[in-house]
C-alpha cells in the first residue's frame, strides 16, 4: 500500500516537473536517476512512470529510460497554463 501511495506522489511530482519545464521534450533520464533525484526506490518510479505512460506523457521502453515527447513541453505548457 505504501508503494502505491509513493507511486502517485512520483506522478504528481513528475508531471509537476514536466509543467514547470525541469523535464523538457526530449530529456532523457534512467529510473535509477529518477529514484536518486526523488529519493525513493525503483519500484515506485516503474509505477508512476507506467501510468505516465498510460497518459501518453512520457515514453517508457524496456530499456528503463524515460524520454520526453519533443513536443510535449509546448503542449503541456498550452494545456495547464492555469495549473
Amino acid at each position: 500500500m505504501a508503494e502505491g501511495k509513493a507511486a502517485e506522489r512520483i506522478c504528481d511530482e513528475l508531471r509537476d516537473m514536466i509543467a514547470d519545464g525541469r523535464l523538457t521534450g526530449g530529456t532523457r533520464v534512467t529510473e535509477m536517476e529518477l529514484a536518486h533525484a526523488l529519493r525513493v526506490s525503483r519500484t515506485p518510479v516503474r509505477e508512476a512512470l507506467a501510468q505516465l505512460q498510460g497518459e501518453g506523457l512520457v515514453s517508457y521502453p524496456k530499456l528503463q529510460l524515460l524520454g520526453l515527447p519533443s513536443s510535449l513541453s509546448e503542449e503541456w505548457g498550452q494545456g495547464f497554463s492555469g495549473h
